[in-house]
């Protein structure tokens, strides 16, 4: 399988990250794909010293993740393509348990749990449950190439924010999903969002129109198709308002530092 790791300067965590990759358990590694994405602070020759063959370092301007991933994908070659950002680690054992489940489950794509965040009970997820809320961790992401082909450009250039939600909608859309409970990714959760309003709320906007104008022309029948865009306007309320709570309280916690 293919690795693909888009970074922005990444140059204290990279290593680490790819460190996690090649520390997986068995012969399932072909290519670990590093896309600097117009990093600033020698990302490309802190990668580029680990001499490894195995990674690619793909240098190009800075264009935002959406366009990185894509970048990535476009390089990649072997039946499996797994996801990880630069500041996430991998448990030694994540592919592997993913490959057996992916192979038990006949699931096209798998992911699974992350620390910091709760755990639901392993299962199928359809894309209902997924347009109800978004619970797959990008790094956590194991998923065939061709199904990735399948929904054509895989992440959404001009989306700032929830452009790998997108891609996993689609995708749940046209192949089965399955959920491993175990948390196989150590996942940095920055305490506040990372984003401002307006950039939020356009990609909210581009999430919901992109995802119906994807379904139509996935011919998808029009009652499933009303029930999944209804779905998916309710759980993007739900995350705004949850985003909302956290500035709440990253507010409050720089409020009582600064006191």
């Amino acid at each position: 399988m293919d690795v693909v790791i888009p970074v922005f300067n990444g140059s204290e965590t990279i290593q680490a990250a790819i460190a996690s990759v090649l520390r997986q358990h068995g012969p399932w590694l072909h290519k670990v794909i590093v896309i600097d994405d117009g990093s600033t602070d020698g990302t490309a020759e802190v990668v580029q010293r680990l001499g490894n063959p195995a990674i690619e370092v793909v240098i190009t301007p800075n264009q935002g993740v959406a366009a990185a991933r894509n970048v990535g994908v476009s390089r990649s070659a072997a039946e499996w393509v797994a996801f990880l950002d630069a500041d996430d680690l991998w448990m030694p054992d994540k592919l592997q348990t993913q490959l057996e489940q992916a192979r038990l489950q006949g699931a096209n794509f798998v992911f699974c749990s992350a620390t910091r965040l709760p755990a639901m009970p392993s299962g199928p997820v359809s894309a209902t449950q997924l347009a109800r809320s978004n619970c797959v961790v990008t790094s956590s992401v194991l998923i065939k190439r061709e199904i990735l082909e399948l929904i054509g450009t895989p992440f959404t250039p001009g989306m700032s924010f929830a452009e790998d939600y997108l891609c996993w909608l689609k995708c749940a859309s046209v192949t089965s999903a399955y959920y491993i409970s175990e948390k196989y990714v150590e996942y940095v959760l920055s305490p506040h969002p990372r984003y401002r309003w307006r950039q939020i709320l356009t990609s909210i906007a581009m999430l919901n129109v992109r995802y119906a104008a994807f379904l139509k022309a996935s011919g998808v029948p029009q009652t499933q198709r009303l029930v999944l865009a209804w779905t998916l306007f309710l759980g993007s309320l739900r995350s705004i308002i949850g985003i909302i709570k956290r500035f709440v309280r990253s507010y409050r916690a720089n409020s009582q530092r600064i006191s």
